[in-house]
């Protein structure tokens, strides 16, 4: 890892511990995984203060407000309401989650000792991690921003300290769904590492079984190659199989949020197409062009930040149907190779096949392509409608 990708993974995990969204420390040296009395108590008085938000936003009155502020203010409740989960579980789920970054660092140690990242993978592990981060900050500069100027013009709150209270509060989910981030980005990293080791070992395989047919090789040196092929693919399938049950524990902890985050997309969706119509076509005379220019430049940024978090999450699937492919794609060489190597494939694949390709959220819906398309599908046709009844309601005379 790069000094600079290093210096931003200690920027977030330290805005976590200021924000009290993180309970233990990393040390990036040793790697330990620790927490300390005071780290406790400051994380628990800062969980105390954040669920001060409750009576302020009982507080907020939106009863005549029109159609794009009352959707705006159900993606503020909702990111709100997501921090709020996150942090109950900083201390129902605290142990669960350091045992997990525990042995995510155990099987990375053990991995890279047999088979260490090439320099495409670390490249990429870099390059992931800093477009996550500058988008990541730049997408909440400009939300925390625009919810200023929403809890001030369209809730008409005037505390200023309670304007900026509510607005850290709906940016905390961004620090919250990094730190999910990196842990997935981390493990499809060595799943890719894996498909490479596996596509490798067909390929010897391949070549070995072509230079048996031809005599070009002694039984010996066939038998020792197969078995030691074989228990490079058992091992493989046993990290593979490691990395899995890690990142469906971790999904777990993280399936509310994720939840909610999809939830506030498929609405803020429908607020943009909505919000457009309406600077657009009715109250063109309202919005100022810094208005307009801030505008465009804020949602660019927050979709691109979805973009790397929602690729991330989705090649992770993508990692696993692919190994699959790889086996499937060379299962004609394998009526050649010694029976434990040919074991090994069929086990490897059986493997695959008996763990669903999956992630779950709050154990109900399965999130893939399919999911993520039908969100931005649907959105189309439920602003239509908004905008059908909006217009009718407001603007038909």
């Amino acid at each position: 890892m790069r000094k600079s990708t290093r210096l931003m993974v200690k920027v977030t995990l330290a805005t976590a511990h200021v924000l009290g969204i993180l309970s233990f420390f990393y040390n990036h040296r040793t790697g330990e995984i620790y927490t300390t009395p005071w780290l406790t108590i400051y994380t628990a008085v800062i969980s105390v203060a954040m669920f001060g938000v409750v009576p302020m936003l009982r507080n907020i009155n939106i009863s005549g407000k029109r159609i794009h502020v009352k959707i705006n203010f159900s993606i503020f409740v909702i990111r709100i309401t997501a921090v709020l989960v996150t942090m109950i579980f900083n201390w129902t789920k605290r142990c669960a989650f350091m045992e997990y970054l525990r042995n995510l660092k155990k099987l990375r140690i053990e991995f890279e000792k047999k088979w260490p990242l090439s320099q495409n993978m670390e490249e990429k592990f870099d390059r992931t991690l800093r477009r996550k981060f500058c988008w990541g900050v730049s997408s909440s500069l400009v939300v925390f921003v625009g919810f200023m100027g929403y809890l001030k013009i369209e809730l008409n709150i005037n505390n200023v300290w309670m304007i900026l209270f509510l607005a850290l509060m709906t940016n905390i989910l961004n620090v919250v769904l990094t730190s999910y981030f990196f842990c997935i980005l981390r493990i499809n990293i060595f799943l890719a590492a894996i498909n490479e080791e596996v596509t490798r070992i067909l390929k010897k395989s391949e070549n070995l079984a072509y230079l048996r047919s031809r005599g070009q090789t002694h039984a010996g040196f066939f038998i020792t190659q197969c078995c030691k092929f074989a228990d490079d693919l058992d091992e493989l399938a046993r990290f593979q199989l490691e990395f899995r049950k890690l990142a469906r524990n971790i999904n777990g902890m993280y399936e509310v949020q994720g939840s909610c985050v999809l939830l506030s997309v498929y609405l803020n969706s429908i607020s943009v197409i909505y919000d457009a119509y309406i600077s657009l076509h009715i109250l063109w005379d309202e919005y100022t062009k810094i208005r307009l220019v801030f505008t465009t430049i804020a949602l660019f940024l927050y979709f691109m930040d979805l973009n790397v978090f929602l690729f991330t999450m989705l090649e992770y699937q993508d990692l696993l149907i692919d190994c699959g492919r790889i086996l499937k794609e060379h299962q004609t060489c394998l009526t050649n190779l010694d029976v434990r190597l040919e074991e090994s494939f069929k086990n490897f694949s059986l493997q695959l096949a008996k763990f669903p390709i999956e992630m779950k959220l709050v154990g109900l819906f399965k999130f893939n392509r399919a999911m993520v398309f039908s969100i931005f599908g649907s959105t189309i046709s439920n602003a239509i409608v908004l905008i059908q009844y909006d217009y009718k309601n407001n603007y038909n005379e």
